[in-house]
């Protein structure tokens, strides 16, 4: 069980009122319930949607909770700008078991806990007061190819018993003291800062003076700037990427950088390395056709697809460059994040914001991390050309990887994942080839405490068609340290990068200490791995 914080008692407190069990099943309705009680919130529909699509859940229990913690933060706040909020919270938990009274409570499963939401009214005056999603948490729906790196553990409490549930924070905006950005931060903040939870209170005190006109003309129900969310992220330590894609730009859409960077590409980037991403996007304004509505959502997942045709017909058909290489991203049908305005848990289509609707992403990435997965990738193939000098013309997959490079049609498949030495250790200690070989355990033993590794590497792995789609497997990777940066003065800056390279049959360490000609001069061991092996899951 983790730790318990202040700023998690919101949600950890015991119900002072007791639980109520609602049997789930027909003739229960949601929309009854939620109009009787939540005046049909969209959000709180989403809730019990999930609730009901994804799992077979038998009850729903009911609680009304206390003011406490970022809910009393939050409600004091309100009642200082003359706003109203409503004592009655609840918090509603949805189970896969059939539980009718308390003692059988007792017995349940922390596993049968699907999900739980924190609901709460507020609006300027009781007339608009509306109920929302303080925040839920949901199980990652039940699909192999609904890819979640790395879910947080909230700790909840049900009744006088205390869960963890995996999963992503939902937060909603009030429209009053937080707004879309602020929710988007704090869903993705309580994944990188798992130890406590950061409240809107805080996000605002740091937003404030970078508003225009100063703190006294701050008002956070209009949102936050580019440059309020990085102080944000900076406050709390957080690396980050991000591009505005509307600095320097006269007319909508001009920016180069909207079509040689685009945001899908820094969204993948950090959905698969496990911080998550947020896009800000504009919208059409009836109203004020000039000004268009603006709104931002955070990403932390993607689907995927081993039948698109997309990453063959791409370089066979309409980009002729040759070589290359084909980025993993192309097999992702959609991004999973929030909208705080419909709700939790969504599949959105990879280009359905299009680049000229994106005006803003930001990937985050891991703490002391210099450069992002993208990076990564272009340093892969900028390393690949030396390193297939060394490859051995015996073994059959290095010779096909050498021919998949020379290939006048990119036929090299790149994927980068950041994470520890530890885990790629661990990862690289449980392969098992197609042949049915696995690493030396010695080897890896012996490379594990070797005293210099980084704190974060990128393993960028290497695929070829067919194999990486059809079923998830690669022939090596490419490993580069992730917290020092291209040495600029170097013929090929990514090799400063380089800590080594695996294939089959092979490991190439980097000869640091004898540059060949700024290029790169390899060391070569044997590895026992002498064929594919599955990609590194991080779900």
């Amino acid at each position: 069980m983790s730790n318990v914080t202040d700023s998690q008692c919101h949600r950890t407190q015991p119900p002072p009122h007791g639980t109520t069990f609602q049997d789930f099943s027909a003739p229960f309705s949601s929309f009854d319930f939620i109009e009787k009680h939540f005046a049909g919130s969209w959000a709180i529909r989403r809730c019990f949607s999930l609730a009901r699509s994804n799992q077979d859940c038998k009850t729903l229990t009911v609680e009304k909770i206390d003011e406490k913690g970022l809910l009393l933060d939050e409600n004091v706040d309100l009642r200082n700008r003359g706003c109203f909020t409503s004592t009655d919270i609840y918090r509603l938990g949805f189970w896969t078991a059939l539980i009718s009274d308390n003692k059988a409570f007792q017995k349940v499963s922390g596993d049968s806990l699907y999900g739980y939401a924190i609901i709460k009214c507020d609006g300027r005056s009781r007339d608009q007061a509306r109920w929302y999603v303080f925040e839920s948490v949901f199980r990652k729906y039940d699909h192999p190819h609904n890819c979640v790196s790395d879910p947080a553990a909230y700790t909840v409490n049900i009744g006088s018993r205390q869960f963890e549930i995996p999963g992503v924070l939902y937060c909603q905006q009030n429209g009053i003291t937080k707004a879309c950005a602020h929710v988007a931060l704090r869903s993705l903040l309580s994944r990188v800062l798992p130890s406590r939870d950061v409240s809107y209170a805080e996000i605002n005190a740091i937003a404030a003076p970078l508003a225009v006109g100063g703190a006294s003309s701050y008002d956070p129900a209009r949102g936050l700037s580019a440059d309020q969310m990085r102080a944000v992220l900076n406050h709390f330590g957080v690396a980050y990427l991000d591009i505005d894609y509307t600095v320097g730009e006269k007319s909508p859409g001009e920016s180069p950088m909207r079509k040689f960077l685009p945001y899908q590409k820094l969204v993948y980037s950090g959905v698969e390395s496990g911080y998550g991403a947020m896009v800000g996007f504009n919208m059409p304004n009836p109203n004020d056709p000039l000004n268009p509505r603006r709104h931002i959502i955070p990403f932390y997942g993607h689907t995927f697809n081993k039948d698109t045709w997309v990453s063959d017909a791409e370089p066979s058909y309409f980009s002729f460059k040759g070589g290359g290489y084909i980025p993993s991203e192309s097999w992702t049908s959609s991004f999973i994040g929030h909208d705080d305005n419909f709700g939790c848990n969504f599949c959105v289509p990879r280009l359905y914001i299009t680049p000229l609707q994106a005006d803003y992403v930001i990937e985050l990435l891991h703490q002391d991390v210099k450069f992002n997965g993208l990076k990564a990738e272009l340093a892969a193939i900028s390393i690949l050309p030396e390193l297939v000098k060394f490859l051995d013309k015996e073994n059959v997959w290095q010779r096909r990887l050498e021919s998949a490079f020379k290939s006048p049609v990119a036929q090299v498949i790149l994927r980068s994942i950041c994470i520890t030495p530890k885990q790629y250790f661990s990862h690289l200690s449980q392969l098992k080839d197609w042949l049915g070989n696995s690493e030396d355990n010695r080897l890896v033993a012996g490379w594990e405490s070797a005293p210099s590794w980084p704190a974060k590497m990128w393993v960028v792995e290497v695929s070829l068609p067919q194999l990486f789609p059809a079923n998830e497997r690669k022939i090596g990777e490419i490993v580069l340290d992730a917290t020092t940066d291209f040495d600029m003065s170097r013929k090929i800056p990514a090799l400063s990068t380089l800590m080594f390279a695996r294939l089959p049959g092979s490991y190439f360490l980097q000869d640091v200490a004898n540059p060949s000609d700024g290029g790169l001069n390899l060391h070569v061991w044997n590895s026992c791995i002498q064929s594919h092996v599955p990609v590194l899951r991080r779900t």
